[in-house]
C-alpha cells in the first residue's frame, strides 16, 4: 500500500477503517480467517435502479 502513499493518492495510511468505524460501527464488520466482510447500510433512494431488459 506504500506505492499509494507515494504516488500521493492517499492522504495518510490507516487511516479509512478507523474513520469507517467512526460513521459506522463494529456490527458493519465481520471477521473471517481469510477476509474481512463488511456489510453498510443503504437508504431507500440512495442508490439508481437498474431497469430489467
Amino acid at each position: 500500500m506504500r506505492i499509494y502513499r507515494d504516488l500521493d493518492l492517499v492522504g495518510q495510511l490507516g487511516s479509512g477503517v478507523p474513520r469507517i468505524l467512526k460513521s459506522y460501527g463494529k456490527e458493519y464488520f465481520r471477521f473471517m480467517d481469510n477476509f474481512t466482510r463488511m456489510t453498510f447500510p443503504v437508504s431507500e433512494g440512495a442508490t439508481p435502479k437498474s431497469k430489467a431488459y
